[in-house]
């Protein structure tokens, strides 16, 4: 299962509306207890240069405000996955989509920094504009390929 705090999910909802045209993203902020993600802060792309219509690539500048957002909280607080927004062009499958290639070069880059899983938040905003959410645990095999499940996901999570 993936927790999500309210105040989290909120920011990423504000980011979303702020795109409605271009994917955007971020980064997922706190800790894996067992088998469930529990998220507590986020950091939000706002470089619009790394935001495309058809693709979302993380940057250094949201590495770096994450590790300052890290310095305010105790381990095992860390980096724990990504969220990313596709805009339109993809139809809803119940089994899950398919990753885009710079969602799996996002991925890749989080599980080379020495975890073995990651969450991976994908809210699809459909051609006629209802948004959902897929959440995934994204784990590393020894040949880098990346595989995923799809995880429940609980909002408002007090933790």
């Amino acid at each position: 299962m993936i927790c999500i705090d309210r105040r989290v999910y909120n920011l990423i909802l504000i980011n979303i509306e702020d795109n409605k045209i271009t994917e955007s993203g971020g980064l997922l902020i706190g800790y894996q207890n067992k088998n469930d993600f529990v998220i507590i802060d986020v950091v939000n792309c706002k470089d619009s240069n790394k935001k495309k219509i058809d693709s979302f690539i993380l940057n250094e500048i949201m590495f770096y405000e994450a590790y300052d957002k890290l310095r305010l909280y105790r381990e095992p607080i860390d980096i724990i996955g990504i969220w990313h927004l596709h805009n339109g062009k993809y139809t809803y499958s119940p089994k899950g989509e398919s990753f885009s290639k710079d969602d799996t070069i996002s991925h890749q880059s989080l599980l080379n920094s020495s975890k073995e899983s990651i969450v991976s938040l994908l809210f699809t905003r459909t051609n006629n504009d209802q948004l959902i959410l897929n959440a995934y645990r994204i784990n590393s095999t020894q040949a880098l390929i990346t595989e995923f499940e799809i995880l429940d996901v609980k909002i408002d999570y007090t933790y």
